[in-house]
């Protein structure tokens, strides 16, 4: 057997799937609540063609041979021959638009006025595939438009909202891209680097295993971008009501520590109830707040602090190079585009002015803490990010490993949604059990626990 049947035998076993995670198998988990499905740069052999609960896909691509061959394969329901750049159509068309290896073949700046356009035309989501870095490739398929022309990393993708990127096709260094005389059809073959290659395709499969969670070390990325804005109810705030009112918070102790807010203009961005607010002494300065819900705005209101309501655009309505600090306290991993947004918000900043951030440390253990977040980040890529932006990074710690932020947001929460059905109060679950989890010996801030470590707390003033 061929290392191409092998290839063709195995990949489409279920179990083989779920195990290695294939690119079929974490498309469809992704297109799981999807029903029409928008493909630029479907080429001959679409993954989505395995699909069968869409009900409308178009396929797009820019050779008519592709176009023809994927006719033929029936690919999807609607073909269009054309220049995926000049596309247009109208907002919220699909619920999901692909990128399956596409951004690779474009100059970096026209791929991301690209994604800008799919993302206005999908409803739910953008999943992309593409290498890990760049790629060699030439001409395939005498396809001029196989050329690669970018190369792209996790940092990337993060910083432009995708804020779940996995690593596929094992470690980076067994594969290579393909030449001249390759075919697209012959991808994971081709692609295996070292000889016998059947041997070291193994190799690579195996270690598919280690990258889908690291994603660095991987050779192909698989990114979404979430659509969706969450939805932060009042019943999200109950359920974390204790996490929220808490005044005995280690990250607000630390803040408090080692930030001076005397005299000083102070902004807590995405204050909740502004529990850390009222907590802060400015001395002769001022504090202000923003929130996007009515009743948190209300509560903090009602406890005499100056909090005003984020609109939907979540502008800063005050002049810019107002503040001395902002505070940004849980609330980066909630931002679709953290860069774009870090952009926006540092121009409300002196000269001179610090930003103050909180956000989970993102780690083998601690990620996807939430449905909301959208952008939680490791050590390395959130002190990147604030530096790319200008920032001179003051001060970098991480908690230690909290049992409560992986045992209380994996197992209790959900354990308390179930419970819920029977008439009691998640929250009151909830919140019991964190009170018991926090009376035993918290972790202390430190720069030693990077790697297991629960919550980043940065500190960085603007140049």
């Amino acid at each position: 057997m061929s290392l191409k049947e092998l290839i063709k035998f195995f990949y489409k076993k279920p179990f083989f799937e779920k195990i290695f995670h294939t690119t079929n198998y974490c498309l469809r988990n992704e297109l799981s609540n999807c029903e029409s499905v928008l493909d630029l740069g479907c080429g001959p052999s679409s993954p989505i063609a395995s699909i069968t609960w869409l009900k409308h896909t178009v396929g797009v691509d820019g050779y008519e041979e592709y176009i023809k061959v994927a006719k033929r394969n029936g690919t999807h329901d609607e073909f269009i021959l054309g220049d995926i750049k000049n596309l247009e159509f109208e907002e919220k068309s699909f619920d999901a638009v692909l990128l399956i290896e596409v951004l690779e073949h474009l100059e970096k700046p026209d791929a991301v006025k690209l994604l800008e356009k799919a993302e206005k035309w999908a409803r739910k989501k953008l999943i992309i595939t593409t290498p890990n870095g760049f790629v060699n490739q030439s001409v395939l398929d005498n396809n001029v438009l196989q050329t690669h022309l970018s190369g792209w990393s996790v940092e990337d993708l993060t910083n432009l909202g995708f804020s779940k990127v996995l690593g596929l096709a094992g470690i980076k260094h067994l594969r290579k891209g393909k030449g001249e005389n390759d075919s697209m059809d012959d991808d994971l073959a081709i692609s295996i680097r070292y000889r016998p290659k059947i041997f070291w395709f193994v190799i690579a499969t195996v270690s598919q295993l280690l990258t889908y969670k690291m994603p660095k070390l991987s050779f192909e990325l698989f990114a979404v971008k979430f659509i969706q804005k969450p939805k932060y109810s009042e019943d999200y705030y109950k359920q974390y009501e204790y996490g929220f009112q808490n005044t005995n918070r280690e990250d607000h102790k630390r803040i408090l520590e080692v930030v001076d807010f005397k005299d000083k203009k102070v902004l807590d961005y995405g204050c909740g109830y502004g529990t850390l607010l009222s907590l802060i002494d400015v001395g002769g300065g001022e504090k202000y707040g923003l929130e996007t819900n009515d009743f948190a705005v209300d509560y903090a209101r009602g406890n005499g602090l100056n909090v005003g309501v984020l609109n939907e655009s979540f502008e800063i309505p005050y002049a810019h190079g107002f503040f001395d600090t902002i505070i940004m306290n849980e609330v980066i991993e909630h931002i679709k585009n953290p860069g774009t947004s870090l952009d926006y918000i540092s121009s409300f900043l002196k000269i001179g002015g610090e930003i103050v951030i909180t956000t989970p440390n993102k780690n083998i253990l601690v990620k996807n803490l939430d449905e909301t977040h959208f952008s939680e980040m490791t050590f390395n890529e959130l002190e990147h990010l604030i530096r790319e932006k200008g920032f001179i990074v003051d001060l970098h710690e991480v908690s230690g490993f909290s049992v409560w932020d992986y045992m209380g947001r994996k197992i209790i929460y959900p354990l308390g949604k179930k419970i819920s059905r029977s008439g009691i109060r998640v929250s009151d679950l909830v919140n019991k059990t964190r009170r018991g989890v926090d009376s035993l010996p918290y972790n202390k801030f430190r720069t030693n626990a990077v790697i297991l470590g629960t919550q980043q707390l940065l500190v960085a003033h603007k140049e």
